[in-house]
């Protein structure tokens, strides 16, 4: 029995021994065989148990050391390989060493890792900016929603949806939970295709909407939208012309005389302009999302740029339209009376366009009002000098020189696609960003499948020759910096908008002013602008054709540089 034991041992020990030669480092496997040599002297089970912990221990440290010694060598060269010979007898090889290779690697992972990082890269690799139900985040609300039912979750679902019948019904489960939530009743829908599905959104838009009037009785924008149901189907009914008639500012088009001979439209419209207040809600539906993120921790730019740049705001053609029939309804005006109505009128335009103007949240909404009140000021100050108020004439014109000069720093600033945070240009940002995704993945996946040519080409004895093996030999040496490059220059371009960001949802009380409304959307949506503004997504296949081409010339000039370094570095 105890031969057998000892035999079955021996074996055992045999096989262990083997294990260590075939791990032990090339370079000093005659150490291994000489460790293997000593088996037969071995006597008694005790000795042969320490003396293969000993053999363990000393296959630990040369594994080590080879660690360490390979970490100098490129990759793809072995502990035996000579370097020098190497060279010469292939047509190329690495020359960056393994610890290099391996610290530019972990670098560019680190930053690629980083959130700002991470979410710049997902709006490039997905481009869905306007697609709300296809997001993770989406259904991340949605689970948390059925969990908890909460009201503020609900409201929020209510207004990423895009089905109507969906954002509907989100929103009365939402106001049924907290009426404070009625406010999701303004402009709720999305305009429907067909006539018939049009009425039946307008009934029931209108039903809402009563409910939100006498919720907000001093609110203006609940009225333009009872009144921009009626106006639709004014539209609708009328002969193809533009709403938008400053052209000729002394006549009434065919349009605004059918809508001035609707007098339940004009009621609803005079009640929208004596109304002390003007609020589209904006400010509710950002502190919706900021306590969303501090409860839930559900914290997305995508989200963000959603609710604000998306919000509903009242239909401007039916604004226009009004003030136009306003302001050139009595015109000429003949008599004392007529310019005293036509005054009147004026001044209540004019009003309505500063309380516009003054709690308007976004940049459109101050060059609609500003436009108004240049008419209405035009229009106002000939009558208050006809009629001798030439002190009210002349606030009347600081009052157009004002507004001229808002309106030119307006589109000076819209020209300019800039914001305060960085002066910088959101195109160009978008662009970069775009470009440096796109360039990070890329060398991500070349830098990844050269390493792994090498690593499975390792024992081979002609892993050096064949197209592949060069190919993968300039990736390997030059794929990683440029990783790490683009890695920073996606950070760098992305981190000052996403600071924005983030400082609006760690303030106590952050501004609302148009000025922070739009950084805050120009902060959310800055991955997705380049190819918004210029309306790519209908030809994404040039976008991306092109987009493909500037990344590999980008490469090719980088790896040209790189052969002209090279050569006076080695010399």
């Amino acid at each position: 029995m105890e031969n057998a034991l000892q035999q079955k041992w021996n074996s055992i020990a045999a096989f262990g021994v083997s294990t260590i030669v075939r791990l032990w480092p090339e370079e000093t496997k005659d150490w291994a065989r000489a460790f293997a040599a000593e088996l037969p002297e071995i006597e008694g089970f005790s000795e042969s148990v320490r003396w293969l912990l000993g053999g363990v221990m000393l296959l630990t440290r040369e594994r080590f050391r080879h660690f360490l010694k390979s970490l100098g060598r490129p990759a793809g060269l072995g502990a035996t390989d000579p370097l020098g010979a190497v060279i010469k007898s292939s047509r190329r090889v690495p020359r960056t060493p393994r610890v290099v290779t391996a610290m530019l690697l972990g670098a560019s992972l680190a930053i690629l890792l980083h959130p700002e990082v991470r979410t710049s890269v997902r709006a490039v690799a997905v481009r869905e900016s306007w697609n709300p139900e296809a997001w993770s985040t989406f259904h991340d609300l949605q689970r948390k929603a059925a969990e908890t039912g909460d009201a503020r979750l609900l409201a929020l679902l209510s207004l990423l949806n895009h089905n109507n019948s969906d954002r509907a019904r989100l929103g009365s489960e939402a106001i049924a939970k907290d009426p404070s939530f009625i406010w999701l009743a303004y402009r709720y829908f999305y305009p429907a295709d067909s006539p018939d599905e049009r009425t039946q959104l307008h009934q029931a838009a209108s039903e809402r909407n009563k409910s939100l009037q006498e919720w907000d009785p001093d609110n203006a924008v609940p009225r333009l939208f009872a009144a921009e149901l009626l106006f639709e189907d004014i539209v609708a009914a009328s002969p193809k012309v533009s709403s938008f008639h400053f052209l000729h500012p002394h006549e009434l088009n065919a349009l605004e005389k059918t809508a001035a001979a609707n007098s339940e439209w004009l009621a609803t419209m005079d009640g929208a302009f004596r109304a002390p207040q003007y609020d589209t809600y904006a400010s509710r539906r950002l502190e919706l999302v900021r306590n969303i993120a501090s409860q839930y921790h559900i914290n997305d730019p995508d989200v963000t740029g959603y609710v604000v740049a998306g919000g509903p705001l009242p239909q401007f053609s039916n604004v226009l339209t009004y003030a136009h029939i306003l302001l050139y309804r009595n015109s000429p005006a003949g008599n004392g009376a007529s310019d005293a109505s036509a005054a009147a009128d004026a001044w209540k335009v004019l009003h309505f366009a500063q309380r516009m103007q003054l709690r308007g949240r976004t940049r459109i909404e101050d060059i609609i009002a500003i436009e108004i009140a240049q008419q209405a000021c035009e229009r106002l100050q000939p009558l208050l000098e006809k009629t001798g108020q030439r002190d009210q004439a002349a606030l009347i014109n600081l009052e157009l020189e004002r507004s001229n000069v808002a309106l030119e720093r307006i589109k000076s600033r819209n020209q300019s696609w800039s914001f305060s945070p960085t002066n910088g240009n959101l195109a160009w940002t978008g662009l970069t960003i775009h470009i440096a995704a796109y360039a990070a993945l890329a060398s991500l996946a070349a830098s990844l499948a050269a390493l792994a040519l090498f690593a499975r080409t390792a024992r081979s004895t002609n892993k050096y020759r064949g197209f592949f093996p060069v190919l993968c030999s300039l990736v390997v040496d030059i794929a990683p910096p440029l990783l790490l490059l683009t890695c920073v220059v996606l950070f760098v371009a992305y981190h000052p908008y996403a600071r924005t960001y983030q400082s609006y949802f760690q303030a106590q009380d952050p501004s609302l002013t148009t000025e922070s409304m739009e950084e805050l959307a120009a902060a959310a949506v800055a991955p997705y602008m380049f190819p918004q503004i210029l309306a790519l997504q209908p030809v994404d296949f040039a976008y991306l054709g092109w987009l493909s081409l500037t990344v590999a010339l980008s490469m090719l000039a980088v790896f040209l540089m790189y052969r002209m370094w090279w050569p006076r570095r080695t010399m």
